[in-house]
């Protein structure tokens, strides 16, 4: 799953795949729970993930629970956040790339409260 951020978060775009297993447009995601990764993630550090990519200028991966309310499961996800600079060397892009594990890794069936399809809670592995 792919989902592209201006340099300030907002969202801009989500790939078919993020569309279909969320089972949410864009437009109903922007709507229902906020335009930026700030409203749509429940990850307590998604601030100072964000930060450390931008600030050292390097991708940085970390393990999230999506919680998918609509089928009652929980599935963990790696993801990748990695900003992008222009020529000039400006901040101009956010990039993540969720990538699901093995089918061993989905629960089903197990009490959650949701905050959005982006809800994240976990912690942060640094990658150098």
């Amino acid at each position: 799953m792919v989902l592209i951020l201006d340099a300030d978060g907002r969202l801009e775009y989500i790939n078919e795949s993020f569309t279909k297993l969320n089972n949410i447009t864009i437009d109903e995601l922007k709507s229902r729970y906020g335009d930026t990764i700030y409203q749509l993630s429940n990850n307590p550090q998604i601030r100072e993930i964000i930060e450390e990519a931008v600030t050292q200028k390097r991708s940085v991966s970390y393990e999230s629970l999506n919680k998918k309310a609509e089928a009652g499961r929980e599935i963990w996800e790696s993801s990748t956040l990695t900003p992008i600079f222009d020529e000039h060397n400006k901040h101009k892009k956010i990039i993540i790339i969720d990538t699901l594990p093995s089918a061993a890794s989905i629960t089903t069936n197990k009490p959650f409260s949701m905050q959005g399809p982006c809800d994240r809670s976990g912690s942060s592995t640094r990658v150098n």
